[in-house]
C-alpha cells in the first residue's frame, strides 16, 4: 500500500520542488490519505460475495470473512473522509469538500449495509466501483478542483 504515497509524493515533489517550498503545508496528510486510498481500492477489489469465493484464491472475505471486510471498508473510508477535509483546510477548499465527500460518504455506508444485508455479486461489483470512485473525488477535492477554483477567481 505504500505505492499511493510514493507516487503521490514523487508527482507533488515535481510541483513543490519547483517552487523552492520545503516541504508544503498539509503534505503528510495528503500522504496518508493516499495510502487509506490505495487501502480501500484493494479491499474494494477484494471483498467479495460468498458465491464468488473461488478455491485458493485469496480474499479479505474469504481471509477474514465479509462482514469485518465491511466494517475494515468502513473504518478506511472515514479516516480517509477525515484526512480529505484536513487537508481541505489546509487548501482552503472546506466547503465544497466537506459537502461533496458527506454525500460520497452517506452513498458509501448505504452500499455497504446494502452488502451487508444481501451478500451477493451485484453488490461486490458496485463496492469495487465505489471505492474508484472514491479515490478519484477524494483527488479531485484535495487538488484538482482548488487549483481549478483558484485559477478561475485569479
Amino acid at each position: 500500500m505504500l505505492i499511493m504515497p510514493i507516487i503521490d509524493l514523487f508527482a507533488t515533489g515535481c510541483d513543490w520542488m519547483l517552487v523552492q517550498t520545503l516541504q508544503p503545508a498539509g503534505l503528510l496528510l495528503f500522504l496518508l490519505v493516499s495510502f487509506f486510498n490505495g487501502l480501500l481500492i484493494d479491499l474494494g477489489r477484494k471483498t467479495w460475495a460468498p458465491e464468488q469465493e473461488r478455491e485458493g484464491v485469496d480474499s479479505y472475505s474469504s481471509h477474514c470473512d465479509l462482514g469485518k471486510s465491511l466494517r475494515l471498508f468502513r473504518l478506511i473510508m472515514a479516516a480517509s473522509y477525515a484526512g480529505t477535509l484536513g487537508v481541505a483546510v489546509q487548501v482552503g477548499f472546506t466547503v465544497p469538500t466537506a459537502v461533496i465527500m458527506t454525500v460520497l460518504l452517506l452513498a458509501g455506508l448505504r452500499l455497504l449495509s446494502g452488502f451487508a444485508a444481501l451478500p451477493d455479486t451485484g453488490h461486490s461489483r458496485k463496492l469495487e466501483g465505489f471505492s474508484g470512485v472514491w479515490v478519484i473525488v477524494c483527488y479531485l477535492m484535495m487538488g484538482i478542483l482548488p487549483l481549478g477554483a483558484a485559477i478561475w477567481m485569479n
